[in-house]
């Protein structure tokens, strides 16, 4: 079966996720909860240390005259240090928003890793900067000479720069690597970097960390005053203010019919045509469409109940296991819609297996793909029938390299 083989492909492959240079013994939870990842607390102590650079006020920062582009999150941490080569609007990222492709988040996410990466070069102890960029696989060419060295050429670079300047994004054939150019207006190339596609380069995390950033996200919704009970499950009333997609009336001519006033509406698929996120809808007496929710339609009820949580009026209760690093896990209860909504939020898109379904239960994955960061979130969920169930139960993998994904359904 499906599971089976990825959870052996997950189980295979702990042993490859330490980012690069980072051992196990090395490797641990956030020294100072005031940061999302212990990467940037070690820029905050390398800026106060060397350059007098208070990264915890709220005033504007600069080195060296170099203005610096300091970020908190909603809790208050730092969430991002480094150059500001961008503006705020350009390297916002649209979590959550109607705006968050993966395209959105790519650019982006560059632009991110060039402030921060660039900032990094200029602390690095010059002995180390070759090395450091072989560790990180990162290739860095300005447009400059290399006289002075690497903190020169950054800061000549950072001192050309004006708003004229433009951006490009690129990646490797592969798509392990994104590649960025600087030009400016006469076209001369100021600056171009390849660094790996991947949440370790572009959040600065490691595995633990990222696994940490979703798990307190999951844990706040659950008291962020949107639930009325232990269990996590949503009032009702906020299940029934979330509308069910509109058909365009492109979407209208696409559907497919299935008998007894059924319809398919074809999505896509990720490598194999039984992982996509096809939705399923029942014509009305008055010619509209609805998203499909009938017991005696289990699959494609199911189906539209992972692309669309909101298909029921009453919230749908999850008792989630979250696996993570090291064999551990935590578990809680979380209502669907929620989940769902978390997990996508960085505008990863999902598709839908079926793995078996009969007149007591269902086993369903759900692949979230995030093309912008190379990785995806696997859902496993067991759910009684008959569908569509009033609770469910989950595992989450988070962050799973997508090239592990991919060697698993090509084999």
């Amino acid at each position: 079966m499906l599971r089976s083989r990825l959870t052996a492909c997950l189980v295979g492959m702990v042993v490859c996720l330490l980012p690069l240079g980072v051992s196990a013994q090395e490797e641990g939870a956030l020294a100072d909860d005031n940061v999302v990842a212990n990467r940037l607390m070690t820029m905050a102590q390398q800026l106060s240390a060397a350059e007098g650079v208070d990264c915890w006020t709220d005033a504007a920062q600069t080195v060296q005259g170099l203005p610096l582009k300091i970020e908190r999150n909603e809790q208050g941490q730092m969430a991002h240090v480094g150059f500001s080569v961008f503006s705020a609007e350009e390297t916002a990222l649209p979590i959550g928003r109607a705006e968050a492709t993966s395209s959105v988040f790519g650019s982006a996410l560059a632009m991110r890793f060039v402030e921060r990466y660039l900032l990094e070069l200029y602390l690095c102890d010059p002995a180390e900067v070759a090395r450091k960029l072989s560790d990180d696989q990162v290739t860095v060419r300005f447009a400059s000479s290399n006289r002075g060295g690497m903190k020169a050429q950054v800061a000549r670079l950072i001192n050309t720069l004006t708003k004229a300047d433009s951006f490009n994004t690129n990646e490797s054939d592969d798509g392990k690597y994104m590649g960025i150019g600087l030009t400016d207006m006469s076209g001369r190339q100021l600056l171009e970097m390849q660094f790996p596609k991947s949440y370790e380069a572009l959040l600065g995390m490691d595995k633990r960390e990222a696994e940490a950033r979703l798990s307190m996200t999951l844990m706040r919704a659950l008291t962020s005053g949107t639930k009325d009970n232990s269990s996590g499950t949503r009032r009702q009333s906020d299940q029934q203010t979330a509308k069910q997609p509109q058909l365009t009336a492109h979407e209208v001519g696409r559907l497919e019919p299935m008998g007894d006033g059924c319809f398919a509406l074809p999505g896509e698929s990720y490598i194999i045509e039984a992982m996509n996120n096809t939705r399923y809808y029942a014509q009305q007496s008055d010619g509209t469409y609805t998203l499909l929710c009938d017991p005696q339609r289990p699959a494609e009820t199911l189906t539209n109940l992972m692309l669309h949580p909101e298909l029921t009026k009453e919230a749908v209760s999850v008792t989630l296991t979250q696996q993570l690093y090291s064999q551990k896990k935590m578990t809680f209860d979380i209502d669907l819609q929620t989940l769902l909504r978390i997990c996508c939020a960085d505008g990863s898109k999902p598709f839908v297996g079926l793995e078996r379904i009969d007149g007591e239960q269902a086993s369903i994955t759900l692949l979230l793909h995030n093309e912008a960061m190379n990785f995806c979130h696997l859902l496993y969920f067991d759910a009684p029938m008959p569908a569509p169930p009033s609770t469910l139960k989950a595992t989450l993998h988070a962050y799973v390299p997508m090239h592990n994904v991919e060697k698993l359904f090509a084999d």
